[in-house]
């Protein structure tokens, strides 16, 4: 595992490649640039954290407490590396349409649990 990254793009303040990381970048939204305080999951990752078991690609916008914006994004990858990260920057600032809340597309995809074993994941 390597060091966060930070580039003229985005900090990530999680180490890389990971299932799961935390950045910050700017971006639009409602016409307006806005810091975006971001988690990017592989869908695996996120299933096993939320003890789910399907779940298509998404795009989950919240406001935060600071009158800034909380975003989540699940994509169908196996990992985030720095290319995977900056395509996914990329595709949140290319979004024309980003709203308050979760948008989904794609295929859903599933995960299955053994007998006894747990969701749970770090």
């Amino acid at each position: 595992m390597s060091l966060p990254a930070v580039t003229g793009d985005y900090a990530c303040t999680s180490p890389i490649p990971a299932t799961a990381v935390n950045l910050r970048f700017r971006g639009r939204f409602q016409d307006r640039e806005v810091a975006w305080d971001a988690t990017f999951y592989t869908l695996q990752h996120f299933l096993q954290a939320q003890g789910a078991q399907n779940t298509r690609p998404f795009i989950d916008i919240a406001q935060a407490l600071d009158g800034g914006y909380r975003l989540r994004v699940g994509l169908d990858l196996p990992l985030f590396d720095e290319p995977a990260i900056k395509k996914a920057v990329i595709m949140i600032r290319n979004y024309k349409r980003l709203r308050l809340g979760r948008h989904e597309w794609g295929e859903e995809v599933t995960i299955s649990v053994a007998p006894g074993q747990s969701h749970s994941a770090g």
